[in-house]
């Protein structure tokens, strides 16, 4: 065995392989460093001094550029400290402490040089290092303390060592007793999403311009994910492991203040073993302190002594380690279906409206924070009057969607104890978008993932069974193993029921020592069934006066158009088209967004166009666009006459875009047809390759003959337009393409929109569309290679006879 590096002074650690830190005559326990992707086995651990905002976007180039002596140098004047050397000994004396350093992959990547390990690769080498340096002593006690995605390397270490047949490998796992997360996304239907999603934002927080090729080698399948993901918690519950989950608290400026892994992600929601708690910090300054009295570094300190504490000394005789008994098997069962409850209630889309909804525009918006019916509803000396509920209303493209993402943001900035929870419906998404079903789910699983301790309220409806007898170690290890996945079937009025008592227990259990308000934004509502909507606005008015009974601080904001019309026993209502407020953010967008000059005569212009605009939005925003181009065109003189030519209603708007000339008609067509009537949402390659198959085979097979390199960028401005601009990408955790509006949707198929464009299939047009997208998908099949498509069913004999007819 190779002798570890030792840092004992102020030396630059080596940026790979374990080193340690810290190494006492008589250790009693391993605490074990390891830093996330961009990251570095001592500068992800240390804070400079005199500068704590130092890390910013040049921090990555300081892990990855060759200034060992200029960090040594720094190291000894007292300007950094470097908290598992520093700190750490006053909090676990007689602890050795190592850093473990692994190839970050970006460095080589932009010097040429590619390797190609993924995070299971690393894993593996951890292990394997682990195993030969702690031969002396296997079984002394092991904490591991990861920051970002290091914390899936840690957690894929412990589930190798978990399997490994060699014992020392195995002694790992046996001799851990805790682990410390900082910012680990763990959640997710989709975990590959998750994770590809948090190292392409931390990429761009560091300054790195994001490369698709890189964040799909760092990343293994999905599959493989799932599997550590569902493994992990019964292991860790089985081996009764302490786990402390630190949370960013604040977002990062250049990822406009959003954070690298929410809440809802960063911790295991494991409550028998699990304490989740916030770093007052954004996701890089997290794991790094100023010193022994930093209050943010005390809040680790604690946690850390806390897992420690279980663990004896050296001097102290240590109890045989116990196998899991029968009252501990069967809780490791209930826990199992605890959490894969909660876990069945999320769902891909789930958080997509995000990405669907545009950022307001600079200085707009905030009106409504000073507004007096905003004011009343955070009043809480007010709630008997309105009982908590907040409803904004106005017209279709009016803006009310931006307004509810504003406040919402705001609410999680700047309500400080305060829970937020929020779901927007989205009639061009998925069922569960578009459902109060969808609603109560989403919910549902966020005010668990705020208290996980609320996880029990599976067990008051009969969903965890409490009947469960094991006569043998045998029956333990085979209920273990053949653990019960089958989903519920999730009904509204279970779903009700459940978020009902969570709402409940949740103020109960918080009361107790500090109140802490819940609240709801639910935008969209005229995107939900009018049935379904009215069950809900009740239901949300009962759950509110039981609130206002119980004296429990719960608010409820609701959006929507004036339609459906709804009457609320109680409640504030904002009609958005009447605010000042928001007639002055119309005013600030056209001054700031309306590049056409600053002549007198574009003076009237702006006054006429706000006149016009009736307090719609959307209907600004395309005019401003159309005005622009045809400034750009050199036709200022032509400005004010094509203002007063475009229809000042929204419906009528898209109807003069759609047919102001007959360029491409086909490509327009298909796209809407495509948009309209797919089973699912598309991906940009699904409609760009759907609107060319329509188009005729012979496009496909030139671009094939041709080998032309088409990227995402040519199928996005290919979209645009084909649509002529009412299509858009949307850019969520998988990209699809939508209309810019529900109200493009509105206009053609209730506003008849589609019976004036294509007048000749008026009568069936959504069966001619079917037809048309059928066909467009078997000249597809008979033109690409069936290798390449993984299709789940044979393909037909008449594509294949086609096929050979063509070659």
């Amino acid at each position: 065995m190779s002798k570890l590096p030792h840092i004992s002074g102020p030396h630059v650690i080596p940026q790979t392989g374990l080193t340690v830190v810290v190494d006492p005559k008589e250790p009693f326990l391993d605490i074990i460093f390891v830093h996330g992707f961009t990251g570095h086995p001592q500068e992800t651990w240390t804070q400079k001094k005199a500068s704590p905002e130092s890390s910013g976007s040049n921090q990555f180039a300081k892990y990855q550029s060759d200034t060992c002596e200029q960090a040594a140098n720094a190291s000894q004047k007292s300007e950094c400290v470097f908290w598992p050397r520093d700190l750490l000994q006053h909090a676990v004396p007689n602890s050795r402490v190592f850093t473990y350093g692994y190839d970050s992959h970006i460095k080589h990547r932009l010097t040429g040089h590619l390797n190609k390990s993924t995070v299971y690769d690393i894993a593996g080498d951890f292990l394997v290092s682990l195993e030969a340096n702690r031969l002396q002593d296997p079984s002394r006690h092991l904490l591991f303390i990861a920051h970002s995605l290091g914390g899936i390397v840690v957690k894929e270490t412990l589930r190798r060592s978990n399997q490994a047949p060699q014992i020392g490998f195995r002694k790992v796992c046996e001799s851990t007793v805790g682990i410390v997360f900082f910012g680990t996304p763990h959640s997710g239907a989709d975990p590959r999403n998750i994770l590809h999603s948090v190292t392409e934002k931390f990429f761009k927080a560091v300054g790195i311009q994001v490369n698709e090729q890189i964040v799909n080698t760092l990343l293994p399948s999905s599959e493989r994910l799932r599997e550590l993901r569902d493994e992990f918690i019964p292991m860790a519950l089985e081996r009764e492991w302490t786990i402390h989950s630190f949370q960013e608290q604040y977002g990062l400026r250049l990822l406009g203040g959003n954070k690298v892994v929410e809440d809802t992600s960063s911790y295991l929601n494991a409550p028998t073993i699990e304490v989740a708690e916030h770093i007052g910090r954004d996701h890089r300054e997290m794991c790094r302190f100023s010193g022994l009295e930093d209050i943010e570094y005390k809040k680790v300190e604690a946690a850390i002594q806390r897992i420690v504490s279980k663990v004896p000394r050296s001097h102290e005789k240590e109890k045989p380690t116990e196998r899991p008994t029968t009252n501990n098997a069967f809780e490791i069962r209930k826990e199992q279906r605890r959490r894969f409850l909660w876990n069945s209630l999320r769902f891909d889309q789930i958080n997509d409206w995000r990405a669907d909804i545009q950022r307001t525009h600079a200085k707009t918006c905030e009106w409504f924070l000073r507004s007096y019916c905003y004011l009343d509803w955070i009043d809480s000396s007010k709630v008997n009057e309105h009982t908590g509920l907040l409803w904004i209303k106005g017209k279709p493209g009016a803006g009310k969607s931006t307004l509810m993402k504003f406040a919402l943001s705001q609410a999680e900035k700047v309500m400080g104890e305060e829970v937020v929870l929020s779901f927007f419906f989205h009639a061009r998404g998925i069922d569960l978008q578009k459902s109060t079903v969808g609603l109560y789910r989403s919910l549902l699983w966020q005010i668990l993932a705020r208290l996980p301790s609320l996880i029990y309220c599976f067990d008051s409806a009969g969903l965890v069974k409490d009947d469960i007898k094991y006569d043998t170690k045998d029956d333990i290890r085979r209920d273990i193993e053949h653990f019960d996945w089958n989903k519920p079937q999730w009904n509204l009025e279970m779903l009700k029921d459940l978020f009902e008592k969570a709402v409940l227990q949740w103020s109960v259990m918080r009361v107790r020592t500090n109140p802490v308000p819940l609240v709801c934004f639910i935008d969209a509502l005229d995107e939900c069934e009018e049935s379904q909507i009215r069950d809900m606005v009740a239901f949300f008015e009962h759950l509110c006066e039981r609130a206002v009974t119980s004296n429990i601080r719960f608010r409820v904001c609701f959006s929507s158009r004036h339609y459906p019309n709804i009457k609320m026993n109680r409640g504030l209502d904002l009609v958005l088209e009447g605010q000042p407020g928001h007639s002055q953010d119309i005013t600030n967008y056209v001054n700031s967004k309306l590049e056409i000059g600053h002549s007198g005569l574009v003076e009237q212009i702006r006054q006429e166009l706000h006149y016009k605009a009736s307090g719609v939005f959307m209907w600004v925003v395309l005019v401003v666009e159309m005005l622009n181009k045809e400034y750009d065109a050199g036709r200022i003189h032509s400005l004010r006459k094509r203002l007063r030519t475009i229809p000042g209603d929204l419906h009528e708007l898209f109807r003069d875009i759609l047919t102001r000339d007959e360029l491409h008609r086909n490509e327009l067509r298909l796209s809407i047809q495509w948009v309209l009537f797919s089973r699912r949402p598309l991906s940009p390659h699904e409609l760009y390759y759907a609107i060319l198959s329509g188009l005729g085979a012979n496009v496909i097979e030139d671009l094939a003959a041709e080998e032309i390199e088409i990227t995402v960028g040519d199928m996005k401005r290919f979209i645009l337009d084909c649509s002529k601009g009412l299509v858009e990408v949307v850019s969520s955790e998988c990209q699809t393409v939508q209309f810019i509006h529900e109200s493009v949707r509105d206009f053609l198929l209730r506003g008849k929109g589609l019976a004036e464009l294509w007048a000749e299939q008026e009568s069936d047009f959504q069966g001619y569309s079917h037809d048309l997208l059928k066909r467009c998908c078997v000249t597809y099949l008979a033109t690409v290679d069936p290798s390449v498509l993984r299709l789940p069913l044979e393909i037909p004999e008449s594509v294949v006879t086609s096929r050979k007819r063509r070659s």
